[in-house]
């Protein structure tokens, strides 16, 4: 196995505990056999990434995989999108051009809960809830100022965060292959108002990677 945990390093300490972790991988072949031989639950994002959720002693186990290129501990993602309208040079002025409206395309908003019987429900094709995220006001602002840019496009939500302000960046992983799927073919962009200022920063992470993919 290449480059395994920053160089081969386990952090057993911070894993000694028996508890279920998810852990993201890049990987060649096929990697569906896994579940035949540990415990382990497997997200198949794509053909090189996936995510995997096993108990934490059953890390080290991962070592004899061939398969498995590349392995990333999560990190937690807090909001940071906190702008509004305003912010946005969306005033009460601004007009869209008619045939800008965003029709034929899909905009997916991975963000926290959004608020029920609004007007622009009717656009959302595709809703996700990937924890029990009770904050709605965030998400709600986002999707509002899309709305107000893109009144006619389809809308995909995926809702995140294990409490107010904080996710995980594979739900936001989760989050991109659904939209990826409900977009079908169709031209779709992504919105995510999440991130963090741990890691190197240079786009060499396997979140980034996917992102990139």
């Amino acid at each position: 196995m290449g480059d395994l945990m920053n160089g081969n390093v386990i952090y057993e300490n911070k894993y000694a505990e028996n508890r279920p972790v998810e852990l993201i991988i890049k990987y060649n072949g096929d990697i569906s056999y896994l579940s035949e031989i540990m415990d382990v639950s497997i997200d198949i994002l794509s053909n090189t990434f996936a995510i995997l959720t096993l108990n934490s002693s059953d890390i080290n186990k991962l070592y004899d995989i061939k398969e498995i290129i590349y392995i990333e501990f999560p990190k937690n993602l807090r909001l940071f999108l906190e702008s509004s309208l305003t912010d946005s040079c969306l005033t009460e002025g601004f007009n869209i051009p008619s045939d800008l409206n965003g029709s034929g395309v899909l905009v997916g908003i991975i963000d926290s809960g959004i608020r029920d019987n609004l007007p622009f429900n009717d656009n959302i094709k595709c809703r996700l809830m990937l924890n029990d995220n009770r904050n709605t006001d965030h998400g709600t602002m986002v999707a509002s100022i899309i709305n107000r840019i893109a009144p006619s496009a389809d809308i995909a939500f995926v809702a995140i965060g294990n409490n107010e302000f904080f996710a995980s960046d594979t739900d936001i992983m989760r989050g991109i292959n659904y939209i990826t799927q409900c977009a079908d073919g169709r031209p779709f962009v992504i919105n995510i108002s999440y991130g963090t200022n741990s890691g190197p920063h240079d786009g060499n992470t396997l979140f980034e990677e996917y992102i990139d993919q």
